[in-house]
């Protein structure tokens, strides 16, 4: 960091681009997500129709895996306060995020 200061302040940008981007492609199809100030990651709430179905987050996040090809972390492999929370990480470009939620949409309307 001491030889290249800037660094940091180029990186705020590009992640609150995918940040903004992916929330956004999210609440289109109503899955409202906190927005993290900071963050390399987006913390997602469990689907209400998830819930009804009796799916946890490790349930959720294995069958968007078997069925999209999507990986979001169970909230509850960060301990009991992650439980009913999925983790998506924002290390890809926006528009590869954005893809990914496009995948998302369509099972998530497959499902609810």
């Amino acid at each position: 960091l001491d030889n290249v200061p800037e660094w940091p302040k180029k990186l705020l940008g590009v992640y609150r681009e995918r940040r903004d981007r992916t929330l956004l492609a999210l609440a289109r199809f109503g899955w409202n997500v906190p927005t993290p100030s900071m963050s390399l990651y987006l913390w997602m709430p469990l689907p209400f129709w998830a819930k009804e179905r009796g799916w946890n987050d490790e349930k959720f996040a294995k069958e968007l895996l078997h069925q999209t090809g999507i990986a979001l972390t169970p909230g509850s492999g960060f301990g009991d306060g992650g439980s009913g929370w999925l983790r998506l990480a924002l290390v890809l470009p926006a528009d590869q995020l954005e893809a990914a939620i496009v995948r998302i949409e369509t099972w998530w309307h497959e499902q609810s």
